[in-house]
């Protein structure tokens, strides 16, 4: 019996996170927790002639509430991390496959370093859990454990400071900006 939940929307996220163009200083609880539970993860950079790369993303690890860790296999990503040493602008989708919530986290800022102790734990328990939630998928013991194998010595960091949220969850509202703080204008309009 399959373990996966009743599709969200944009809706929910739109909701949960209006955009008011407020200054956002740290992620939300609930989005910190979708980037790190065992995503599905692509990133995007521009390329020297302005084109997209997208690269594919292994695990994510939040610092501080505000920071954003991919870790990335650097063989498959070398191109799109050729191109981020050029042009630090970073696009990141994370995509929960049990309910296909998705948010994209983007940043300016990007740099590119060496994992720490602790992205190598969030890598194994991620991916983990991404390899159970294929597993879920009845696509195979065999393809989950290839698709989420990965040589640790193979992972970088890619770090960055959000400065805009987009909820990316398939369906009407999808792409609409919202906040990436818990920060609420309770003011009334009266």
């Amino acid at each position: 019996m399959s373990r996966f939940e009743k599709p969200f929307t944009p809706d929910q996220d739109i909701v949960a996170h209006p955009y008011r163009g407020e200054a956002e200083h740290q992620l939300a609880a609930d989005v910190v927790a979708l980037c790190q539970v065992g995503a599905s993860i692509i990133f995007g950079v521009r390329g020297l002639d302005g084109a997209p790369i997208a690269g594919l993303g292994l695990a994510c690890r939040i610092v501080d509430n505000r920071q954003v860790r991919l870790l990335v296999l650097r063989k498959p990503n070398d191109d799109a991390l050729m191109a981020l040493t050029r042009d630090s602008r970073i696009a990141a989708t994370f995509t929960r496959i049990s309910d296909h919530r998705s948010i994209q986290l983007k940043g300016l800022d990007a740099v590119i370093g060496a994992v720490q102790p602790e992205d190598l734990r969030a890598a194994t328990r991620q991916a983990r859990a991404f390899r159970d939630m294929i597993i879920d998928l009845e696509l195979g013991d065999a393809f989950a454990a290839a698709y989420c194998s990965y040589e640790p010595a193979e992972l970088v960091a890619i770090q960055y400071t959000p400065d805009q949220a987009f909820t990316q969850t398939p369906g009407p509202g999808a792409g609409t900006r919202v906040a990436m703080d818990d920060a609420r204008d309770d003011r009334s309009d009266a």
